[in-house]
């Protein structure tokens, strides 16, 4: 599974509490292997979620109207959506010439905004590919030329620790990136990304995100950083 890279112990330090401050992410759903985990810096400071009833629903009905025998489940997307704004900055990173060599040195926080683009099926084939946090040979974005057509993508995201947090599970349906603070050499140190998602319907906790055709105990998840 494909993650960005961690981020530098002095940014990163802020605890709260005996367990520290826990740190959400976002994980695209699918087959463990080609899944992307997007790792909070900071947590978002406003989480805005919409519900409305969807009158326009074809045979989708209420729990409570539904022939008791009928045992099956509906996979469909609601009326409903979630939006937040999420904060990378990769001063520190920046200013340590020991990471040269890194992904985050050579990138500031396209190392982070490329790994939401690695979700949403944005890199196109030809990307320029740098070597980075133990993760040689993967893509990362480099010029815009790398990047192709958004695709649609489930995930989960989880806004802290991993049993008990608020979490929701959707499609990704848009992402806006503001690119805030540059170096010198006009290398992106700050940026905010601002996420919209189509909450859907899914027969499993998304908490857990087992894949399709696994129990609970043949799977475990990954591990909250």
């Amino acid at each position: 599974m494909y993650s960005n890279p961690p981020f530098d112990p002095r940014i990163n330090s802020y605890s709260w509490g005996p367990a520290g401050l826990q740190r959400g992410k976002m994980i695209s759903d699918g087959d463990l292997p080609n899944r992307v985990e997007l790792n909070f810096l900071y947590n978002p400071s406003i989480v805005t979620a919409s519900h409305s009833v969807d009158l326009n629903a074809d045979g989708v009905l209420p729990s409570y109207a539904r022939n008791k025998d009928d045992i099956g489940s509906y996979i469909t997307p609601l009326n409903a959506t979630v939006s937040f704004d999420l904060l990378f900055d990769r001063t520190y990173e920046l200013w340590d010439s020991a990471k040269s060599k890194q992904e985050e040195y050579q990138t500031g926080v396209l190392a982070d905004i490329g790994t939401f683009y690695k979700m949403v099926g944005m890199y196109d084939q030809y990307a320029t590919t740098v070597q980075g946090s133990g993760k040689t040979g993967d893509a990362v974005m480099k010029s815009s030329g790398s990047l192709g057509p958004m695709i649609p993508t489930n995930a989960v995201v989880l806004f802290g620790a991993w049993s008990n947090s608020l979490s929701y599970y959707g499609m990704i349906q848009s992402g806006n990136v503001q690119f805030t603070h540059w170096t010198g050499a006009m290398i992106p140190q700050r940026a905010t990304l601002s996420i919209g998602m189509q909450l859907i319907t899914r027969d499993q906790d998304p908490k857990n995100l087992i894949p399709f055709g696994q129990t609970v105990n043949s799977y475990t998840p990954p591990r909250v950083r």
